[in-house]
C-alpha cells in the first residue's frame, strides 16, 4: 500500500511484548519508516528507434511525470504496482503497429535530487524497450472451428496479407466472432492469436540445433508472421425455461412463455446459419 503511494522505500517492522496477566495475550507494534515520496521529473526509454519517447510516453497512465494537472490526477507520483499495466500500454502500442515481437523490461530509477525536508524525491525512470522487427501479415487462417466455415469467419477480420500485423484488428474480429457464436448459443466460445514469425533474421530454438553448414540457405530480411485464429466453440446453449418473478400485476401464461422460448430457439437457429 505505501508503495502505491509512491513510498517505494518504506520500511514496515513490528515487535510484541506479552500483555501482564495474560500468557497467550500479547500486543503487536507496527513501526512504519516512510522514507521520502517517489516522484517522476522525467521518463527515458531505453532502446527505442522506432518510436519517439514522446508516443510512448504518452501510452502510459499510471507513471507519467509531474505535468500542469498533477495535483488533481495524481501524476507525477511512482506507483510501483501500477506499472505492469503501462508496460502493457505500451506494448500494445507497438502491437497495433507491426512489432508483433515488442518487449518492455523492467524500470530503472535514476535519483536526481532530494527535498530539503527530505519528503520527496525526484527520478529519473529509464524504460528499457526491445522493438525487434516489423512485421506484415503473411497467412491468415483458422483451426479448430466446425460449427462456423473459415470463409464465414475471415469477412469479421480487418486482415489481409501484405499490411502490417495489428493486434487490434485481430482483437476486434474475435469480439465479433463471439458474438456470433453467442447468438448462436455457444456462451462459452473462446479463441486466441497464435503468431508463427517467419524471415526475421531471428535464430529459432530449431534452427540453433542444427549444424551451420546444414541450415538452409537464409531468406532476405522481410519479416512476415502467419496467424492462425485457434479456436474453441464449446457447447451449445438452448433456453429450456423461461420464469418471470415479481411481475403480479401483468403475469404471463405458460402458453406467452412457451411462445416466447420458440421464437429465441429461431434466433439462435437463425443466427448460426448465417
Amino acid at each position: 500500500m505505501m508503495a502505491a503511494k509512491g513510498f517505494t522505500n518504506a520500511v514496515v517492522t513490528h515487535k510484541t511484548t506479552s500483555v501482564a496477566g495474560g500468557p497467550k495475550l500479547v500486543n503487536v507494534t507496527f513501526q512504519i519508516s516512510e522514507g521520502p515520496k517517489i516522484k517522476i521529473r522525467r521518463i527515458d526509454f531505453v532502446g527505442n528507434t522506432a518510436m519517439g519517447d514522446g508516443p510512448l510516453q504518452r501510452a502510459l497512465k499510471e507513471n507519467k511525470p509531474k505535468g500542469v494537472l498533477s495535483f488533481i490526477t495524481g501524476g507525477g507520483t511512482y506507483k510501483e504496482d501500477k506499472f505492469e499495466e503501462d508496460a502493457e500500454r505500451v506494448t500494445q502500442f507497438y502491437r497495433n503497429r507491426g512489432y508483433a515481437r515488442i518487449r518492455v523490461g523492467q524500470p530503472e530509477m535514476k535519483t536526481l535530487e532530494d527535498t530539503k525536508d527530505g519528503k520527496t524525491r525526484w527520478v529519473e525512470l529509464r524504460i528499457p524497450v526491445t522493438e525487434g522487427p516489423r512485421y506484415r501479415i503473411g497467412e491468415f487462417d483458422f483451426a479448430g472451428n466446425t460449427v462456423l466455415k473459415s470463409d464465414a469467419l475471415r469477412p469479421l477480420f480487418k486482415v489481409r496479407a501484405g499490411e502490417w500485423y495489428n493486434e487490434k484488428d485481430v482483437r476486434d474480429g474475435l469480439r465479433k466472432a463471439q458474438e456470433i457464436y453467442g447468438g448462436g448459443g455457444y456462451m462459452e466460445f473462446t479463441g486466441a492469436p497464435d503468431l508463427k514469425y517467419k524471415n526475421d533474421g531471428i535464430e529459432s530454438d530449431a534452427d540453433a540445433t542444427v549444424p551451420e553448414m546444414l541450415r538452409a540457405a537464409a531468406d532476405p530480411i522481410n519479416p512476415v508472421v502467419d496467424v492462425t485464429m485457434r479456436l474453441q466453440e464449446g457447447k451449445q446453449y438452448f433456453v429450456n425455461r423461461i420464469v418471470f418473478t415479481g411481475n403480479a400485476t401483468t403475469r404471463r401464461s405458460e402458453e406467452h412463455t412457451s411462445e416466447l422460448q420458440s421464437h429465441l430457439n429461431l434466433v439462435c437457429r437463425l443466427l448460426l446459419e448465417k
